[in-house]
């Protein structure tokens, strides 16, 4: 069952993951999106579990300068326009970098207001990819679907988003992303559905961006179970 916008935006607020699914005219995949300030070792060990993709750090083109992110290709040739970035590690706080706690806390470090450049080494294991910043209109995609949500909730524009794919390697259908919706109680929207103007109560709620160490509390106790 598809939620309304607001129920994802609610459900991203309180920290629970969401599956995100893009146009049929586009990819028309599902992604599972959580809002970075929630994204702990449990998040990354449920993506690497169940969705099987890509961990991705979906951030602002600002945040990428801050962060001093160079594109991981000079020429753009990807079909979608997917503008990763080099991939990161977090300079401190990690071991091998590819564990599921060792990329949580490199999310950590990438959006925590306090970093900067310093405070990160290229290559690594997480993956940045830089919204539009045109937003939605310029580019119907997961990653500025997870920049819209967050921002909407009033959090730090930046999530952990991967891609889910069955358990055969193919991308999921949309009865196998139910089925996955359904076992974790993980709420289904349409990108398409956040493209109608905002509602004034969504704009007050991105006036008060949720501190980045109160929403660190959060955790992903909902999905990290299963």
């Amino acid at each position: 069952m598809i939620c309304h916008i607001d129920e994802i935006v609610a459900a991203a607020r309180a920290g629970r993951p969401v599956i995100m699914i893009d146009a049929e005219t586009r990819k028309n995949e599902g992604h599972l999106i959580v809002p970075a300030q929630f994204a702990d070792a449990a998040t990354i060990n449920f993506m690497a579990r169940h969705c099987r993709g890509i961990v991705a750090l979906a951030i602002t083109a600002e945040r990428a300068r801050e962060l001093g992110l160079k594109p991981m290709v000079r020429w753009n040739e990807s079909h979608y326009q997917m503008a990763y970035t080099v991939s990161i590690e977090a300079r401190s706080g990690v071991s091998t970098g590819i564990s599921a706690g060792d990329r949580a806390q490199t999310i950590r470090t990438a959006i925590d207001p306090h970093s900067g450049a310093l405070d990160i080494v290229t290559p690594g294991h997480v993956f940045p990819i830089i919204a539009s910043e045109g937003g939605l209109t310029a580019r119907p995609g997961h990653t500025e679907a997870a920049i819209e949500i967050c921002q909407r909730a009033g959090l730090i524009p930046a999530a952990a988003v991967c891609a889910i794919m069955g358990v055969d390697g193919s991308m999921a259908t949309r009865a196998e992303l139910a089925g996955l919706a359904a076992a974790h109680d993980l709420p289904v929207g349409l990108v398409g559905d956040l493209m109608a103007p905002r509602p004034a109560m969504t704009r007050l709620a991105e006036a008060a961006i949720l501190p980045f160490n109160a929403a660190q509390r959060g955790g992903m106790r909902h999905a990290a179970a299963g």
